[in-house]
């Protein structure tokens, strides 16, 4: 890298992406809206140096800082790209832990996963001081523990896995299942984000690697790894801010005025995944539509897609959805007034708050995931205590808010009764709610860094 060259580091902080981009005026280095909570959270609750490592864009190689932390970037090539990210991780890996769609077995994608979780390693095990805590991040590093091991073994190493982790007997598919099992043993600390994904890896580490179990960790010959719940959060205060900002308000109004002033708008958003359960939602809606429970003239769904992994399937399901999105439309919408507002695109902070004060229901109804950072977000937004949460059984933030509209979407019945119930007491302050919104701010982001950097000293101390 330019410049000068990086004083070791007591807490390094990696992911397979690392989500920055350079800021249009200073040039500067900064997080993506998405992540900022996430990652400013974890720099606020380390009062150390810290680094962090990760591929970032290419534009970005050459630089090696992102706001008050150091930047170690790795380089991937065009193929390791492809084989790692777009192949092993949101092929293999992906829908073999979500359990909805048949996962892809390649070699070359296993080969391609093991060298860039051996890369990284390598820039952490350069860039971190003796006796650092290294903080790493999902799915895509899971091999990284053991391998920091073996060359810095005076490292405290976590790893939070925000996605599910899978039951056994579809662990057991994966022909590298050994090899992940007996990466992430490599950890101290294992963070899950709900205690079933918890228990899962349990019983996968029990019959794989052999380990003794007790409640809280599995015991290794010469040491413990802890298991531990922490789910993400979001910057509360953050979103906060932004809803009571003057301007987002303004454009919460003007949204309802370009939705033609509905009695009702649904909101859902998240990424392009048949995890995701949009064709069921889509298909609960139409029911709905065609039922005459919702009258298309008074309701709207907001249904906004703001990410989506290059892949062939992604391409075929975009086409699907896009597909049965027209149909809706064709069938119960007038000229200029569509009952379905589809959006493909990115929606920053600010834009994605307005929607969030604009809608009166958030959608969250995946049939498999971790953490929904977008659903506590929505929470946090509604300071007056309005509007309603149709949460998903089957997400983790199920367990976080019990207070919200908890639903099973494999039953398009169900998810079509809850929609409807949502929608009717919407625009009435509940106590629930604000329930679920202090719950969601006093689990921010800040609190769950504290509490995954608290498990790692005490999962690493003798």
């Amino acid at each position: 890298m330019p410049g000068r060259t990086p004083a070791p580091a007591d807490l390094v902080i990696a992911a397979g992406l690392l989500p920055i981009e350079s800021d249009a005026d200073s040039r500067a280095l900064r997080f993506t809206d998405r992540a900022a909570g996430l990652f400013t959270a974890a720099l606020a609750a380390h009062e150390g140096r810290t680094a962090f490592v990760g591929r970032v864009p290419t534009a970005l190689t050459g630089r090696a800082a992102v706001g008050d932390a150091d930047l170690h970037p790795i380089t991937l090539t065009d193929q390791q790209v492809a084989d790692f990210a777009r192949g092993h991780c949101a092929t293999t890996l992906a829908p073999a832990y979500d359990g909805v769609r048949q996962p892809v077995f390649r070699r070359a994608w296993r080969e391609a996963y093991t060298e860039v979780n051996q890369i990284v390693a390598n820039r952490i095990a350069a860039a971190a001081a003796v006796g650092a805590r290294v903080w790493l991040h999902d799915h895509h590093l899971q091999l990284v523990p053991s391998l920091l091991r073996d060359q810095r073994p005076d490292l405290r190493v976590g790893l939070q896995l925000h996605g599910p982790f899978p039951p056994l007997e579809l662990f057991l598919r994966l022909p590298d299942r050994q090899a992940l099992v007996a990466g992430l043993l490599g950890a101290d600390l294992l963070a899950f984000a709900h205690h079933q994904h918890a228990d899962n890896f349990r019983q996968a580490a029990q019959y794989l690697a052999g380990v003794r179990a007790g409640r809280d960790h599995l015991q290794l010959p010469h040491r413990r790894v802890r298991l531990a719940v922490i789910p993400a959060g979001v910057d509360a205060d953050a979103v906060r801010a932004l809803a009571l900002d003057p301007a987002v308000r303004e454009r919460a109004e003007q949204l309802r005025a370009e939705l033609g002033r509905p009695e009702t708008v649904f909101l859902a958003v998240g990424r392009l995944d048949h995890s995701q359960g949009i064709r069921q939602r889509l298909d609960a809606y139409a029911r709905l539509l065609a039922d005459r429970r919702l009258d298309p003239d008074r309701t709207v769904l907001v249904q906004a897609i703001t990410s989506a992994d290059r892949t062939e399937h992604h391409a075929q399901l975009r086409q699907e959805v896009e597909r049965q999105v027209a149909q809706i439309n064709g069938g119960y919408a007038r000229i200029g007034r569509p009952v379905i507002h589809h959006l493909h695109r990115h929606l920053d902070q600010a834009e994605l708050v307005a929607h969030h004060l604009a809608a009166d229901v958030f959608l969250a109804t995946p049939l498999s995931e971790g953490v929904n950072l977008t659903a506590k977000e929505f929470l946090a937004a509604r300071i007056d205590d309005t509007g309603r949460l149709v949460l998903s059984e089957f997400s983790a933030t199920a367990a976080e808010l019990p207070q919200a509209m908890l639903v099973n979407p494999y039953d398009v019945e169900a998810l079509a009764d809850a929609i409807v119930a949502a929608g009717s007491a919407a625009r009435l302050p509940a106590a629930e709610v604000g329930d679920a919104r202090r719950a969601v701010e006093g689990q921010d982001a800040r609190h769950r860094s504290r509490e995954f950097l608290a498990a790692l000293g005490d999962a690493a101390a003798p």
